[in-house]
């Protein structure tokens, strides 16, 4: 794959355009892709929670992407649902990871599963609102999340996310692509002294999960951020 430029199929890259990876970037972004889709997804989601299901390629690319920012890190997720993002950092990148989530039955799942595979984890039951990031100042460097987007809860995305600024020094996190949230991020970041960059921006299929969903494919358009202390 050196050299040469590839093309996602289950979402659509918008920036950049195209990728150029190496042999090895390519030949994790396969293992890793494989190892995701034999993860539960939220097959009867709680539309409370806005639990939704991203695309294995999605997962997959991303991590590959931000690879040297996980590689052998402490890792915060919050949000950690069914462990789709937080298996594979375990697996292919010799995290100390902690899952945060307030559901308790994907977190008795995600148990269930890192005991199956002999993988440890810190798992947390919590509400992002109320958890108390003093317990764990300096034991984590990276928090990676795939936020609510507020939808049902107006806001609770930016709770996340200053939840996440005040818990490591560096954020990987997505959310929705649009000028005033760009803003907002950016303004947000800085008031705890870090800085973001829009890593990516990419669109991607959220497939009928709930009664209220009329379309077979409703696409979103997001950013993914990259946010870090200003040194």
């Amino acid at each position: 794959m050196s050299g040469k430029k590839w093309f996602p199929t289950e979402f659509r890259l918008i920036s950049p355009q195209g990728i150029n990876w190496t042999r090895d970037e390519f030949y994790l972004y396969n293992q890793i892709l494989d190892y995701v889709n034999t993860i539960n997804s939220f097959h009867k989601g709680k539309i409370k929670l806005e639990q939704y299901t991203l695309p294995a390629q999605l997962i997959a690319f991303i991590l590959v992407y931000v690879e040297k920012d996980l590689k052998n890190q402490k890792i915060v997720e919050f949000g950690s649902g069914t462990g789709r993002i937080s298996l594979p950092l375990l697996k292919f990148f010799s995290a100390h990871l902690l899952c945060v989530d307030v559901d308790s039955e994907t977190m008795h799942g995600l148990k269930k599963r890192l005991k199956a595979e002999k993988l440890e984890a810190e798992l947390l039951l919590s509400a992002i609102e109320f958890l108390e990031t003093y317990s764990w100042k300096d034991s984590f460097k990276v928090t990676i999340m795939n936020p609510p987007f507020g939808t049902r809860r107006r806001g609770i995305d930016i709770v996340f996310l200053e939840k996440a600024l005040i818990f490591s020094k560096k954020v990987i996190s997505i959310h929705k692509s649009n000028q005033e949230s760009r803003k907002l991020i950016d303004r947000i970041s800085r008031n705890y002294n870090k800085s973001c960059e829009i890593l990516m921006t990419l669109e991607f299929p959220i497939l009928p999960l709930y009664a209220f969903h009329k379309k077979k494919r409703h696409y979103v358009c997001v950013d993914v951020y990259r946010i870090s202390e200003i040194v």
